[in-house]
């Protein structure tokens, strides 16, 4: 799971009924409330969601051929920075999912193994660890999610990608996040985690850019729906064909969100609940329904990232290639190696040479 609630920040999901060893260690830390069964389903799920995302992750990084519909330089232009940016929120979902696999495996195997009499400090850092990791990538797809979206309505009005931009945003200012959000939760001791009122810093630091997602997303893809239709309007005649065409661009628009929105709204609910289940011991049934929901759907965005962007090519430019529009500027350099081009690299410089 990649929820922010302290469940599973301070890997307290991990601990089965009896904590007598690591009550010693950590005298202040809660009783449980799960008993081992429920912890293993838990795992379980987040072990077979995890394991088809990373499939679907690296299936999407699979070189592929352009769509034969695809033949001029601003198509191609257009389809390669589109990927451009897919193939970074493929690689920030892989990671993420990876670290939920490896520390769903870890709980897993402790707890088939009794480890509840094996728990030391060393198996908390561990999962502290795994647990900052996760956080880490998954913060970076809700910027990589937001950036596809800024840069589909700048590429469909005709405007530059500003990937010096993009960088710092998904990983600059997510290693920013992430370390004051930890810092907070974690010093000066890693069982003060516990403490309800250290969560602030890290609820903050961990949903401030997935509420940006959530709310400016749809804005953004509306304005783009906007930009085409207007764009076609302008060229004269509005044939049944655009309709459908346009009609099917918003579709995919509307899936976009619909995915991300499933993947993510369950962690929301379950940070609302966070207040008022801290000090129950036995958590209420629908607290316990939402983190199982976490444990799926927030690893199952890889999978549903690799259906929905999968041979994307979907921006405007080829839309609007009987219009007889400008083509897009591009400034800025794309990766050295390429990713998803199975036929041609990627150039250093594309902005300045012709793509064949």
């Amino acid at each position: 799971m990649a929820s922010p609630v302290l469940e599973t920040a301070c890997c307290m999901i991990a601990i089965p009924e009896s904590n007598d060893t690591f009550a010693k260690l950590l005298p202040s830390y809660p009783e449980p409330s799960y008993t081992k069964e429920t912890l293993m389903a838990y795992n379980v799920l987040s072990i077979v969601s995890s394991s088809l995302s990373i499939v679907a992750a690296v299936y999407q990084l699979f070189p592929k051929k352009l769509a034969s519909h695809i033949r001029t330089d601003r198509e191609i232009k257009s389809v390669l920075r589109q990927n451009y940016i897919i193939s970074w929120l493929t690689v920030a979902d892989l990671a993420a999912t990876a670290g939920v696999l490896i520390r769903s495996g870890f709980w897993l195997s402790e707890l088939r193994t009794k480890y509840r009499m094996n728990w030391s400090m060393s198996s908390h850092i561990f999962c502290v660890i795994t647990s900052a990791w996760i956080q880490f990538f998954y913060i970076s797809t809700y910027f990589w999610t937001f950036i596809f979206a800024l840069d589909t309505y700048l590429l469909t009005i005709n405007k530059k990608s500003y990937w010096r931009l993009y960088h710092m945003l998904s990983w600059g200012i997510t290693t920013l996040l992430c370390a004051v959000g930890l810092t907070a939760l974690y010093a000066p001791d890693l069982h003060e985690c516990r403490k309800l009122q250290k969560l602030l810093p890290h609820y903050i630091s961990s949903l401030l850019p997935l509420v940006m997602t959530m709310i400016a997303n749809p804005i953004l893809y509306s304005r783009t729906s906007k930009a085409v239709q207007l764009h076609i309007c302008g060229g004269g005649s509005f044939t049944d064909r655009e309709r459908q065409i346009l009609h099917g661009l918003k579709t995919r628009f509307r899936a976009f969100m619909l995915a991300f929105f499933i993947c993510w709204l369950p962690t929301l609910v379950s940070v609302c609940f966070e207040p008022a289940v801290h000090n129950l011991k036995n958590k209420p049934l629908a607290f316990k329904v939402v983190l199982s929901l976490t444990s799926i759907l927030n690893p199952l965005q890889g999978f549903l990232n690799s259906l929905l962007y999968r041979g994307v090519g979907l921006c405007p430019s080829w839309i609007l290639r009987d219009r007889g529009f400008d083509d897009p500027v591009s400034s800025s350099p794309s990766p050295s190696t390429p990713l998803l081009d199975s036929t041609e690299s990627f150039p250093t410089n594309w902005s300045q040479r012709s793509i064949r």
